[in-house]
């Protein structure tokens, strides 16, 4: 049934719930500052950086490429090490 289906997806069923079924308050506030941290400041002077390197214009296509590219590559893997880190 549907447990077999999210055992098969990997996910446990209360994954965000404690072993007494209580919401664990402490894990919730760190992944919140995290998202607040990582998410809200440091991807806005992320995002500035990248207009000032590559600039911001949209039509360049080839700026667009350049940023996702980056992103992917160096902002993107050091924001997954926070989260397991931290979280």
């Amino acid at each position: 049934g549907r447990q077999q289906t999210v055992q098969v997806a990997g996910v446990k069923k209360n994954d965000s719930l404690s072993e007494n079924n209580r919401i664990d308050i402490i894990r919730s506030f760190k992944v919140g500052l995290l998202g607040v941290v990582m998410n809200g400041i440091c991807l806005h002077y992320w995002y500035r950086f990248l207009d000032k390197i590559i600039g911001n214009s949209m039509k360049n296509k080839v700026g667009v490429v350049l940023k996702v590219f980056a992103d992917q590559l160096v902002y993107a893997p050091l924001s997954i090490l926070a989260f397991f880190s931290f979280a």
